[in-house]
């Protein structure tokens, strides 16, 4: 019996421990996955040369199956001399694209690594077992944001890209955690997700949807290396042939603590020259440069990779403040769908949609609907896709903006100043019922019966606080105010005549929060004296 004399070490390494990355399953539902992939440095301690014939990576204590590495000395080097040192990654095959060894595992990940290391000559392998442990990035919250904003993208556009990468960064591996970046969206004359924009073929670079978005930075670090000088490619669908003298085309290298991370392939030019000097600080989400088609590229897209600063070692990237699916499970223009939230997770194996915000992408916007305005809004529906948003205007006075289903209209004024902010509700279609607390410390209402705005109609006080309305049935209005000794007060309308103020107790701070969910049914929802919310209701 008898082993190799070999020094093994891996990478990514921390703390005595090997790193692996976390992926989000493609779900909110899905089973999640670890992606394990390992530069081995093998150093020969024998007298005379090793060869090495076999790399096998095993989980002990784990139910998990053994990975035989296949085509394992596919870049020629294993074969080490006295005191060499090489190196090898589980990645893709050099001469074969068809064997990938990156190791995908289903679940949680196993506790420890176990790296064999078989060789000519001898009986047994070389061994190293490990602890195994997430990888942590070196910034805030242990992960990256995503490279691009959410608010770069056009309606039903997201990001895309997997976790497998095509190419392995030579036998250092430091392309095997990198990905290649796309955007897609829903192409709504084709019915189908598409990377190019609508009516267009792929043939120029504008055609594709990621072409020109903004590049950022995925934390707060310093500038190591850049290069803005390539001339886009505009021969698609292949590599440029010659290749080009820097693969990465248009590229920048940014330092983040003790990782570097580089993004390639921007259009010439697109690169702000305050970031052109080494250690030039960046910030989190700055602009980096736009999506191009630079350097060894075939189309528009956004390669990054990250490897520890001191000597190029594969990192992997974990994300935050995210979201991905499997876009398949969306039903666009809708963006419900089962979403995952990243945090601290790689993209999954499989491509997936990915809106890159810490907001879950079923909430769009914020959209900017012009002012100015000096009190909160208030907002009523009355149909399918209408909106009709109120509040004050500079000049005290209620101004009134509305949503028809295809454009936001002009604010208008409708008079009537006041305090604080207005209440509205709707109970039918076409029916809007604006209240407002005016100068004299009265109930304010003016209401919209379809045709024309009526009021406006004075219904009493003294009230000290905003006003609250909810509406639980046709012609039925109920209103919440304080009063002048802080009680919460209530009238209604029932169809036929307003009631007089009824006193419903309850001392609060600001202005009460009223709704209803059907008939005869109200709830009421205040800032109490104590600072806790109190809830009053009826029905």
């Amino acid at each position: 019996m008898s082993k190799p004399n070999l020094d093994i070490q891996v990478e990514p390494f921390e703390s005595g421990k090997a790193e692996y990355l976390p992926l989000a399953p493609t779900t909110a539902n899905g089973t999640p996955m670890v992606k394990i992939v390992l530069r081995l440095r093998l150093q020969n301690n024998e007298a005379s040369t090793v060869t090495v014939t076999g790399i096998t990576f095993s989980f002990p204590g784990s139910s998990q199956p053994s990975k035989i590495m296949q085509d394992v000395n596919s870049y020629g080097n294993l074969g080490l001399a006295v005191g060499a040192v090489e190196f090898w990654s589980n990645g893709f095959s050099h001469t074969n694209n068809k064997i990938n060894n990156a190791v995908y595992l289903t679940g949680a990940a196993p506790a420890q690594v176990k790296v064999d290391v078989f060789c000519k000559d001898f009986t047994d392998p070389a061994t190293l077992t490990l602890p195994l442990a997430p990888h942590k990035s070196p910034v805030a919250a242990a992960a990256y944001l995503f490279p691009y904003a959410a608010g770069d993208l056009r309606a039903d556009e997201y990001m895309s890209t997997a976790a497998v990468h095509w190419a392995n960064g030579g036998k250092m591996g430091t392309q095997i955690f990198a990905h290649d970046i796309g955007c897609v969206g829903w192409d709504n004359q084709a019915k189908q997700w598409s990377g190019l924009l609508p009516g267009t073929n792929g043939s120029k670079n504008e055609h594709y949807r990621i072409w020109g978005l903004p590049v950022r930075s995925v934390a707060a670090g310093a500038v190591e290396s850049w290069n803005d000088s390539l001339d886009d490619n505009t021969v698609l669908g292949t590599f440029p042939d010659p290749p080009p003298s820097d693969g990465d085309g248009n590229h920048i290298t940014i330092r983040y603590g003790t990782e570097i991370v580089t993004y390639c392939h921007f259009q010439k030019g697109s690169m702000p020259a305050n970031l052109k000097t080494k250690g030039a600080p960046v910030a989190e989400g700055q602009m980096l440069g736009r999506a191009g088609n630079t350097g060894y590229s075939t189309q528009p897209h956004t390669h990054i990779e990250c490897e520890r600063a001191s000597d190029t070692a594969l990192r992997p990237l974990p994300f935050r403040d995210g979201w991905v699916v499997d876009q398949s499970k969306l039903s666009p223009p809708s963006a419900t769908g089962p979403w995952f939230k990243l945090h601290g997770h790689g993209i999954c194996k499989d491509p997936v949609a990915i809106w890159p915000l810490g907001r879950n992408p079923e909430w769009r916007g914020w959209q900017d609907l012009g002012g100015p305005s000096k009190a909160p809004p208030a907002v009523a529906s009355w149909g399918a896709h209408r909106l009709d948003v109120f509040s004050a205007g500079t000049d005290g006075n209620l101004k009134h903006t509305w949503w028809d289903g295809a454009t936001w209209h002009t604010w208008q004024t409708l008079g009537g100043v006041f305090k604080g902010g207005p209440a509205a509700v709707s109970w039918g279609a076409n029916r809007i019922d604006v209240f407002v607390r005016g100068m004299d410390d009265h109930l304010g209402h003016l209401w919209w019966n379809g045709s024309q705005w009526n009021g406006w109609q004075d219904l009493g006080g003294p009230i000290t606080s905003a006003p609250a309305v909810a509406s639980w049935a046709a012609n039925r209005l109920d209103v919440f105010a304080a009063g002048s000794d802080g009680n919460l007060k209530h009238t209604w309308w029932d169809g036929a005549t307003w009631s007089d103020w009824d006193w419903v107790g309850g001392v609060f701070y600001d202005n009460p929060a009223a709704v209803s969910w059907g008939a005869n049914r109200i709830d009421v929802v205040v800032h109490g004296m104590d600072d806790h919310l109190a809830h009053l209701w009826r029905g």
